[in-house]
């Protein structure tokens, strides 16, 4: 939950945007309004990081962390291993792959 007065927010913040209290991202604040209103992704947002443009708030809020920012760094190693064509490797870039992939198991 965002506490302003705590630590007050602008345009251009590094934010969490929250989906249904578990998928999370990190999202930029497009603006805020003279009224404290926040704007992140076209979705409009109350000073206290609730959804307001929705009778069934499923978007919420939240400050960026380490963990939030090691999280994401993470998810996006991971896709962009997934995505890679082994067979594009030489043997001996496959042989380091294969020893780190023994290393972490």
């Amino acid at each position: 939950m965002l506490d302003s007065k705590i630590r007050p927010l602008k345009s251009g913040d590094k934010i969490v945007l929250e989906y249904n209290g578990s998928k999370r991202r990190i999202k930029k604040i497009d603006r805020i309004t003279p009224k404290g209103q926040i704007i992140v992704d076209a979705i409009r947002f109350s000073p206290n990081g609730k959804e307001m443009t929705s009778n069934f708030s499923h978007y919420s809020l939240d400050y960026v962390t380490s963990q939030d920012i090691e999280d994401f760094k993470k998810r996006t190693m991971v896709k962009k291993c997934q995505e890679t064509k082994l067979e594009d490797f030489n043997l001996d870039q496959l042989n380091r792959i294969y020893k780190i992939m023994q290393e972490g198991v």
